[in-house]
């Protein structure tokens, strides 16, 4: 016997209970007031009432009432006296013995139910004495109520049947209602709803008041991982709820019992679960809370949203591609003929937003009748693979209009096809095809009016293309060349080995082929040399398909050239002889660079001496005027012996040999100041140098550029009041450009090409001392590192030397 108990047949057993427990009370209560001994009474009136028979029919109407509310009860019920004996049963009970055969002496008024159950025998046995043990304890021991679920089946139909017991009166010693419900409808609908709780695709999963569960259907294993015996009766918390969310889940609960309310309760929400194994998975939870027999029980209702977050994941990479694209891409659902998705740039392309483009519809937005669109999709379904890429004008919402190409495929989905459709932009392709087939027809009328070859060979080495020109020059016919090999026909017999080698590097594309020199024979037998530029020819599939070389002919060039040659032979032989002759004359310059220095310097120093000894030795003995005389021819003399000195200065700046490195000018010129200002002890000057200036020179040649520019920025500033000297620089295209300045005397810039020719002076000597060959020397020196100098000036304003030193 089963002893799960039914909500539904409790109830109905309390009430038929209640009901018998009130009749038999009000049996009782009538005794009570007549006692069985009065047989008369008077009203006020003085009437008599023969009371015994009053009470008899009374009796027999309430007990006829009694059996009418019994007999039509559903249950079948048994009165049992205090030792089990059968003292009544109603219809029902009647009714159920003889359809089962159950007629005999065991279920009759006067048989004793108790004993019947007690000597049981048969595979229904220990069921049958539990029974026995039930009902004594009702009639004997004072117990509440007895009740179990057994099946009763017939041929026919299986039945199952709750029995209760329940005591006559308040106490043991009133007997006891046996009552027996037939449960099948309620069984089955038990079986019932508990066969579509299991067979839901959602977790079912409900939860008492103490947060232990109470239900786990089959899906809730498959989607927990926990069968329904490791649940039931488990805390949820301990169960399914990740760690997180366990503080806030039993707060939540005790606010529920404790106000009624709950923030996620008859809701709808994501949330994470846990699985046995330990690992989290996304989940759609709604909770149901049921009050149950006097308290609260939990309904879940729990989906697995692992795969759809997952298909979302993926419908998101998969709508991130498509907007990553700047094509077109169109998804059909074949079944409506309503768009599924489309890009970002379908809405660009067209000009239009999403939601025009899906008001439009697939048919709407190509201008198609839906019966065309559907034959069209049709065709591509039924052949099995894409569609014929197809190129259509196409207008704009604004009424601009673009080239397409059209691409289309079906894909089968889950629920039917899906047409995908690739739309490219070609509008641009379109315009740059129609300049190229214009290019094509300005560069072949080009080609057949300029003096170059222009010549296609295949892979194979035959003449596929060559313009006019060719013909011209080579005297061949158009029919003769076009088909024919471009060496076999064209090429000297002598070359062709190179030539055919060279075709090969071309068809490689190997640099070394793309500029090449060989001759070519005429149809008269003339032999014309080509300077060919060649590249090789792709079709559009990447294949190599031949070459092409546009050359040209330099005969008379090469010729010319060699002419060229033999002059320039000639010219370096005369070269030659001239470098000899500068030789000599160098050797002469030097040998009378040596008889200055030593021819002249010795009469000079004589001069020097002899004055000296004579303004000594005599100077007293002569006037004023002789004296004067003798200072005139000292510094006359003076004079002389710094001009030579000069002059075999700027001689030897041309012949000595540079040796460059970086120098460091700023270093430079600093050091030539301090000692100009040493020697010029007790002047103000200000002076200024740039930082970080330097140059790739002659270390000794610049230091003499430098002595004379600032030594003449001194002389020129003598006598100023606030000397200014600065050595500067400015960058230029061309790189530094340095400089020297002061704010001296100047000079008239109409004669500033004159300062640099030797013995050029600008100022009297009285005025300034000088031989004027100081900025000559500065000149040569710079020229000679291949820098410019150049000056600028204002008379009394200052003079500004400028000079490049290129590396």
């Amino acid at each position: 016997m089963n002893t799960c108990k039914s909500p539904v047949s409790e109830d109905t057993t309390r009430e038929v209970s209640a009901l018998i427990e009130t009749l038999l009370k009000a049996g009782k209560r009538l005794e009570e007031l007549t006692g069985g001994e009065i047989d008369t009474v008077a009203d006020r009136e003085g009437r008599t009432f023969l009371l015994q028979r009053a009470q008899e029919h009374l009796r027999q109407g309430e007990a006829a009432k009694q059996a009418a509310i019994i007999n039509a009860l559903p249950a079948h019920i048994a009165l049992l006296d205090n030792d089990g004996v059968i003292v009544s049963v109603n219809e029902a009970w009647k009714r159920f013995a003889a359809l089962n055969l159950l007629q005999g002496p065991a279920y009759a008024i006067g048989v004793n139910y108790l004993e019947t159950c007690e000597c049981a025998q048969g595979d229904d046995a220990s069921g049958v004495r539990a029974v026995a043990e039930g009902i004594r304890g009702v009639l004997r021991d004072g117990k509440t109520s007895f009740s179990i679920e057994y099946p009763c089946h017939s041929p026919t139909k299986q039945r199952w049947f709750l029995m209760t017991v329940t005591p006559l009166g308040d106490g043991p010693g009133s007997g006891a209602v046996v009552m027996h419900l037939d449960v099948t409808a309620v069984r089955e609908a038990e079986e019932g709803a508990q066969l579509i709780v299991n067979s839901s695709l959602d977790a079912v999963v409900a939860m008492d008041a103490t947060g232990r569960v109470t239900a786990w259907n089959t899906q809730a294993e498959k989607t927990f991982g926990r069968a329904h015996q490791q649940a039931v009766g488990q805390l949820l918390t301990e169960t399914i709820i990740p760690v997180r969310y366990r503080e806030a889940h039993t707060r939540g609960l005790r606010m529920f019992l404790e106000t009624g309310e709950g923030p996620i309760l008859n809701k709808r929400i994501e949330i994470s679960a846990l699985h046995q194994d330990g690992h989290e998975f996304p989940v759609e939870l709604a909770i149901v809370p049921v009050r149950h027999q006097g308290t609260w029980i939990f309904n879940s209702f729990i989906r697995d949203l692992t795969e759809k977050k997952r298909s979302e994941e993926a419908l998101q990479r998969f709508a991130a591609a498509m907007d990553a694209t700047a094509d077109a891409i169109y998804l059909v659902d074949r079944a409506s003929m309503s768009f599924v998705h489309f890009n970002e740039a379908a809405c660009r392309m067209r000009n239009q937003t999403r939601e025009e483009l899906f008001a439009l519809g697939p048919a709407g937005m190509l201008g198609y009748s839906r019966a065309e669109l559907e034959h069209i999709y049709d065709d591509i379904i039924a052949s099995g693979k894409p569609a014929e890429p197809l190129e259509i004008l196409r207008q704009r919402k604004d009424g601009s209009q673009l080239w397409v190409e059209l691409r289309r495929q079906a894909q089968r989905s889950r629920d039917g096809w899906l047409i995908i459709t690739m739309v490219r932009d070609i509008t641009e392709r379109k315009r740059v095809a129609a300049e190229l087939l214009e290019s094509d027809r300005r560069f072949s009328d080009m080609m057949d009016n300029i003096e170059l070859l222009s010549i296609v060979i295949d892979s194979q080495g035959r003449i596929v293309y060559c313009n006019d020109y060719f013909l011209a020059l080579t005297g061949w016919r158009h029919e003769e060349l076009l088909g024919a090999n471009f060496v076999d026909l064209v090429i000297p017999h002598d070359l062709m080995d190179e030539v055919r080698d060279v075709h090969l590097a071309m068809l490689a594309d190997l640099p070394t082929a793309r500029h090449h020199e060989n001759e070519i024979l005429t149809r008269a037998g003339e032999r014309r040399l080509i300077r060919w530029n060649n590249t090789m020819l792709r079709s559009s599939a990447g294949e190599v398909i031949g070459t092409a070389s546009i050359g040209e002919d330099i005969t008379e060039r090469k010729r010319a050239e060699e002419e060229i040659l033999r002059l320039n032979a000639d010219l370096e032989h005369r070269v030659k002889a001239r470098t000899v002759e500068l030789e000599a004359a160098n050797e002469e310059l030097a040998a009378f660079d040596y008889s200055v220095s030593h021819d002249l310097k010795a009469p000079i120093r004589h001069v020097e001496g002899y004055s000296t000894i004579l303004r000594e030795e005599y100077g007293e003995k002569l006037d004023a005027r002789g004296r004067d005389y003798l200072q005139k021819m000292q510094s006359a003399g003076e004079r002389m012996g710094q001009l030579v000195d000069d002059l075999l200065a700027l001689s030897l700046v041309s012949r000595s040999e540079l040796n460059r490195k970086e120098i460091n000018l700023t270093a430079l010129a600093q050091l030539v100041f301090d000692e100009l200002h040493t020697d010029e002890s007790g002047r103000d000057i200000v002076w200024v140098v740039a930082p970080g200036m330097s140059a790739n020179v002659d270390r000794g040649q610049l230091r003499i550029v430098l002595e004379n520019l600032i030594g003449n920025a001194f002389k020129f500033t003598a006598g100023r009041i606030g000397a200014r000297i600065e050595f500067g620089n400015n960058a230029t295209e061309g790189g530094p450009v340095f400089f020297v300045r002061d704010n001296g005397a100047g000079f008239d810039a109409t004669y500033a090409d004159k300062l640099f020719a030797p013995f050029q002076r600008l100022h009297a000597q009285s005025e300034f001392s000088g031989t004027g060959i100081g900025l000559a020397t500065v000149r040569r020196i710079i020229t000679r590192h291949g820098g410019q100098v150049w000056a600028e000036g204002v008379v009394n304003q200052g003079a500004t030397i400028h000079f490049t030193l290129p590396s």
